[in-house]
């Protein structure tokens, strides 16, 4: 029960903070993007109906944050670098929440092969 609690209470927080209005802003493209992401994280790491609902929530959350620092930061700038890493650790530190180990180490050996296919095919 208690770890229950653990992985569905950031989310309850998320949705308390972040209303449906934060959904229109995130295009159609970038949305249908995001959701073929998760599903993708959803079969490497074999995640669950409620925990997959979690992590794009999360995700709509993190994109409103980068495009609020897209419009109120200028590209390139310390202060943008910056904001952009601090969205980014929140982003890794809400999904370790979500995520066991294991599955978080699955999705990183996924996407350390991903980019050495992709390195190779250049080569």
């Amino acid at each position: 029960m208690k770890r229950y609690l653990m992985k569905v209470l950031p989310v309850i927080i998320l949705a308390i903070i972040c209303n449906t209005g934060f959904a229109q802003e995130i295009s159609e493209k970038r949305l249908a993007q995001m959701k073929k992401t998760v599903e993708r994280m959803g079969e490497v790491m074999e995640l669950d109906k409620q925990e997959k609902v979690e992590i794009l929530e999360l995700k709509k959350l993190s994109e409103v944050k980068y495009q609020e620092i897209n419009n109120t930061h200028k590209k390139g700038t310390e202060a943008y670098k910056n904001a952009r890493k601090s969205i980014n650790r929140k982003y890794q530190l809400a999904l370790k929440k979500i995520c066991s180990k294991e599955q978080m180490e699955a999705w990183r050996q996924y996407q350390n092969e991903k980019k050495s296919k992709k390195v190779a095919s250049i080569n």
